[in-house]
């Protein structure tokens, strides 16, 4: 596939965005996605593109706020462009958000939601009544499964017309 942009050389970079709510695919060579993402190549390195993506959007923070679980802050999260931990998403809300924002599109969650719990008013369902006829005949044709399993091919016949009996 060519580059979109230039149409000249074979596309090897994939930018998929959103934009107001509309999903957009730009497929473009090495030069084009250069010149796309400023002067930063990202080589495939997610965390080099979020680290690049937190530095764009916030100047240096001078801050001493620590996750009290891990540790991290947030210079350092921009940095290496890896959170700490599920705490630190509370921490730096206010500083990670924008980023999410611009790679999600959205900072919450509305992805499948579990069906909502079955409440004692509505009717249930009926327990299955097994007639006793179909039980025996179950029995039956187990027994005769396990017959023929242990080659006792006379017993087999014997429980097989109990089963044409019983069905009768």
């Amino acid at each position: 596939m060519l580059c979109q942009k230039c149409n000249m050389k074979n596309a090897t970079s994939h930018i998929h965005y959103v934009l107001n709510g509309i999903v957009r695919d730009m497929y473009l060579c090495s030069d084009c996605a250069k010149e796309y993402h400023g002067t930063q190549s990202f080589d495939g390195d997610v965390f080099k593109m979020l680290s690049s993506l937190l530095n764009e959007n916030i100047g240096n923070v001078k801050t001493t706020v620590k996750c009290d679980c891990c540790g991290a802050d947030f210079n350092e999260i921009r940095r290496t462009g890896k959170v700490g931990c599920a705490n630190c998403y509370k921490v730096f809300e206010a500083q990670l958000a924008p980023t999410i924002a611009r790679i999600h599109g959205k900072t919450v969650h509305i992805g499948k939601k579990p069906l909502p719990a079955k409440s004692d008013e509505q009717p249930k369902q009926q327990e299955a009544v097994i007639d006793p006829k179909e039980q025996r005949i179950k029995e039956l044709k187990d027994r005769m499964a396990e017959a023929i399993k242990n080659e006792e091919f006379e017993k087999a016949a014997e429980l097989r017309d109990q089963i044409k009996a019983e069905e009768a």
